[in-house]
């Protein structure tokens, strides 16, 4: 598919979003892959180990779902 084609298809499926949400979300995803900052990140060596730690704990399936981390902060802001 040529660049022309694919430009046309992508502008034709965002005309058919109707939930600005969503259209926000594609818009800063859109915004950070044309950024000059593009690929402009390097991270510390305590960033990386915590990263790794992160991705051995996900691997091991140590996560906690999306629903009980909202509960988590939920609680925090009552006290």
């Amino acid at each position: 598919m040529r660049k022309s084609e694919l430009k046309l298809k992508l502008h034709n499926l965002v005309d058919q979003i109707n939930d600005e949400m969503i259209l926000l979300n594609f818009y800063d995803a859109f915004s950070s892959l044309t950024s000059e900052k593009k690929n402009n990140y390097e991270l510390s060596e305590e960033q990386n180990t915590r990263l790794s730690e992160s991705l051995v704990q996900y691997k091991n399936g140590n996560v906690v779902d999306d629903n009980e981390v909202r509960k988590q902060i939920a609680s925090w802001l009552e006290k």
